[in-house]
């Protein structure tokens, strides 16, 4: 609404439609991998055998239309296809997709869906269909795409306080396989301020019918404690379980997790506690399952060299720098906003886990730096590669103040706010309390030029000693000649 001088309103209304599936026009969002495939995951150690392709792009070409494609290749398997989501009101968003694929035969694929947000009503559904050669990774002659795939979701919000209520059901129909549908109703909220509830109920067929309801309550204690208490039944087993977390702060500090579960008459119990520390992540943990106990340790570490230093660390999963405080020692590290480590006694810091290709914002706490330094900055950002380090180095430099008590040449202590030039600065300070002067960047050899009313002049020459280390050390008293 409008208002103009006259005192007349006018009400424009404009639409707007918002969707995580559209880009603007001229953004682009793309993904490229290439690298060995593993086979035999989880039984079979570094079965790495197949060199693999796959990227995916897609780019807005319009407020309401974006493009997608999408390819993969391996030695024996090839499929590209292309697609859009495209915004058509009021039906929604409407997405499509075609592909082909090559793996002994040709094979195809298309897709078609549709999703469409209310303020109290959310609706999507989408079916694809699958010619029986059709082959994508992920696939195998033994266990294909299912040739029909069908599926429609509704969900319901229900106020602020009221929670959602969630409806889908999905069926999936195989050329050698047995047909397979699901039908589920959930609803969640939150409780109080930390406390989290959801209750959902499944309705499988495949071959034989099987219910399931599910009920979990969790809860937060605190910046890294947390717990949960859940209860399923399907086909008339009950299953109980029972947990609490904490999780490992940025830095050092301690994590553990207690876990008991009962289900079918057994019991099933863990617990693990872990240290991460500056140097070494170090774990002990214990589980009883079946009447059976286990116990594990385990110390983890790694090791990097730079700046002319050896670190000893945490594992090194990603990427990691080196944080330089010009020589200042126990000065607090932040990685994103997360204290993770503090200057050593040469003034370095460690960091071991950043993330490659992502901006990490490293800070320093400048409060813990001395008094008489200056910092041009307190925070950088920086983009490592993967497995790679980076140096970070912030500019540190040492103030050189003082404070001294002029005097004129009769004796009398010189007026407060009289301007005095300081190394023929431009700017003056002028004359405080009892003839105080504070003086700032102060040299070896100063030269001190005062002026006050009646054309009384004075100069004045400073000694210093750069290496001081008091704050603000007092110089004595000068008096003019």
């Amino acid at each position: 609404m409008t208002t103009n001088v006259m005192g007349q309103q006018q009400t424009e209304v404009i639409p707007v439609y918002v969707s995580t599936q559209l880009l603007k026009p001229g953004l682009s969002s793309f993904s490229y991998a290439l690298g060995w495939q593993r086979d035999n995951f989880g039984t079979v150690s570094n079965n790495y055998k197949t060199l693999t392709f796959s990227g995916a792009q897609a780019i807005g070409l319009t407020n309401n239309l974006t493009l997608q494609t999408h390819a993969e290749a391996t030695g024996v398997l090839q499929n590209a296809g292309i697609g859009s989501d495209w915004l058509v009101m009021p039906v929604g968003v409407v997405s499509n997709a075609i592909a082909i694929s090559h793996h002994h035969q040709m094979g195809g694929l298309l897709n078609i869906g549709v999703s469409r947000t209310y303020r109290y009503l959310n609706l999507s559904a989408h079916v694809t269909y699958t010619t029986s050669e059709f082959r994508a990774l992920g696939y195998t002659d033994d266990s294909p795409p299912p040739h029909l795939d069908t599926g429609i979701f509704a969900g319901f919000p229900l106020g602020r306080n009221g929670g959602s209520i969630g409806v889908s059901y999905t069926a999936q129909s195989y050329w050698r396989q047995q047909d397979v549908s699901i039908a589920s109703i959930s609803y969640s909220r939150t409780l109080l301020r930390n406390m989290y509830l959801s209750l959902s109920a499944l309705h499988t067929v495949s071959g034989q019918t099987n219910n399931t309801v599910l009920l979990n309550l969790s809860f937060v204690l605190g910046d890294h404690t947390s717990g949960n208490v859940q209860w399923s039944q399907q086909n008339g087993m009950a299953s109980k379980q029972i947990g609490l977390q904490q999780n490992l702060p940025a830095g050092s500090g301690w994590g553990y997790h207690v876990n008991a579960q009962q289900n079918a008459g057994s019991t099933d119990m863990s617990a693990a506690i872990t240290r991460q520390g500056r140097h070494a992540t170090y774990q002990a943990a214990w589980s009883n399952q079946d009447g059976t106990q286990n116990y594990q340790g385990e110390i983890s570490g790694g090791v990097a060299l730079m700046a002319g230093q050896m670190y000893f660390a945490r594992p090194i999963e990603d990427s990691f720098a080196v944080v330089s405080t010009e020589g200042i020692a126990d000065v607090p590290i932040y990685n994103q906003n997360n204290p993770v480590a503090t200057s050593n006694q040469a003034g370095y810091a460690f960091i071991p886990d950043l993330q490659s290709y992502s901006q990490n914002k490293i800070s320093l706490d400048e409060t813990r730096l001395p008094m008489s330094t200056h910092i041009a900055r307190d925070r950088d950002f920086i983009v490592p590669y993967y497995q790679s380090g980076a140096l970070v180095q912030f500019h540190i430099s040492q103030d050189h103040d003082g404070m001294i008590t002029v005097k004129q040449a009769n004796g009398k202590i010189v007026p407060s706010g009289v301007p005095v030039w300081i190394n023929q600065q431009h700017k003056p300070t002028y004359v405080g309390y009892q003839g105080q002067l504070y003086l700032t960047d102060l040299h070896k050899h100063n030269t001190l030029y005062i002026a006050w009313p009646k054309g009384h002049t004075c100069t004045l020459t400073v000694e210093t000693c750069p290496h001081e280390t008091e704050v603000m050390p007092d110089l004595g008293v000068y008096q003019c000649a």
